[in-house]
């Protein structure tokens, strides 16, 4: 042991040993108390050989380590063993080991040879010793109860305590969480927005795509209008010269008569039909022109068509949409350039057929 514990020093402990040996070896064998200082003995030398650990918040160190100490310190080699001394040596000793016992769970044959000196010597005992020894007796569980609870307490508490710590760790991270979720989610709103607005610009650039792919279609009909109003054109002139030609060729004159007539009649069928279906391609022409126009005007509002919604939405909710109905009758109604009136594939067949029966007639 070291010098302190239980108010005691080795020393102390060692001079008491000796006194006790000393006053055993001085009884005769046949003494009864021969037995009870080879306990007392043997009890000092454990207690000497234990540390400070043994004793730390032990029901003897609470209530009977003072006691102990004052009779170790008292006892030297005049010192006399009466049997009241030797009860209470004995006893303190009973409650060091009867208390270890409880705490380790273990059987104590130590224990049992004092608890069997106790029986044998219970009629000498005084009534002080005995309601000591029946204290002892319903006092040591209950203090081992109640530290136990105590240590329990303890425990649940600090474990209630990690649990509140770790869980305001969980609801700090959760907030973070929540945090750094609430983050994402607006930029996967903003990145949901932008690509919504990247469709419907691409949407319109697919618009814009298309009208102009139409409008390169309807240039190359054009084109080809132009190509076949070009060459039915050169028909029409070349006609009456190539009949001048034929006519001066074959030696006929030309006067208002029926033989005249039908050497210039299938000249002029043909410059007919000729000019029948020149006027077919102009009205074509005319009619893929008046097309252009709408598909450049579509084609130009895609450019600004967006920028338009979103201004026209703005000004509806501020109740001045009524401003916009005159413009947007403008720019958006179609465009007609009211082209000349041209007959359709089949108008003036008849007036040509009733020409050639009529000079069959003849």
């Amino acid at each position: 042991m070291i010098d302190g514990m239980l108010n005691l020093t080795e020393l102390e402990v060692t001079r008491a040993i000796s006194a006790i040996s000393a006053a055993k070896e001085s009884l005769p064998s046949s003494d009864p108390r021969m037995e009870v200082f080879q306990l007392i003995i043997e009890g000092l030398v454990s207690i000497q050989n234990s540390t400070v650990n043994d004793f730390n918040k032990t029901y003897f160190l609470e209530v009977h380590a003072t006691s102990f100490a004052d009779s170790i310190k008292n006892i030297n080699s005049t010192t006399e063993f009466s049997e009241d001394k030797i009860f209470w040596l004995i006893f303190h000793i009973y409650v060091v080991f009867k208390e270890r016992s409880f705490r380790e769970g273990l059987f104590s044959n130590f224990i049992l040879r004092i608890e069997s000196y106790f029986d044998s010597n219970i009629s000498s005992l005084t009534s002080e010793q005995k309601i000591r020894m029946e204290f002892l007796r319903l006092n040591l569980p209950r203090h081992l109860l109640n530290q136990s609870a105590k240590t329990l307490v303890q425990e649940h508490s600090i474990m209630i305590s990690d649990g509140i710590e770790k869980l305001e760790k969980i609801n700090s991270k959760i907030n973070e969480w929540e945090g750094k979720i609430t983050q994402w989610k607006s930029r996967a709103e903003n990145l949901e927005n932008n690509l919504k607005e990247s469709a419907e610009k691409l949407n319109f650039v697919g618009l814009a795509k298309a009208f102009s792919n139409l409008i390169d279609e309807k240039n190359e009909e054009k084109k080809l209008q132009i190509k076949w109003m070009t060459i039915f054109g050169i028909f029409l002139l070349l006609l009456p010269i190539f009949s001048k030609l034929t006519t001066s060729y074959l030696n006929v004159e030309l006067k208002f008569e029926l033989t005249a007539l039908s050497y210039i009649m299938p000249f002029i069928i043909a410059e007919l039909i000729l000019l029948y279906f020149f006027r077919i391609f102009l009205h074509n022409f005319y009619s893929i022109k008046a097309q252009l126009l709408q598909l450049k005007l579509r084609h130009s509002l895609c450019a600004f068509i967006e920028g338009y919604a979103e201004f026209i939405e703005k000004s509806k909710k501020s109740g001045d949409a009524k401003l916009f109905e005159k413009f947007e009758a403008m720019i958006f109604s179609g465009i007609s350039p009211d082209p000349q009136n041209v007959p359709s594939h089949f108008d003036g067949i008849e007036q040509i057929s009733k020409i050639i029966k009529e000079f069959k007639g003849q």
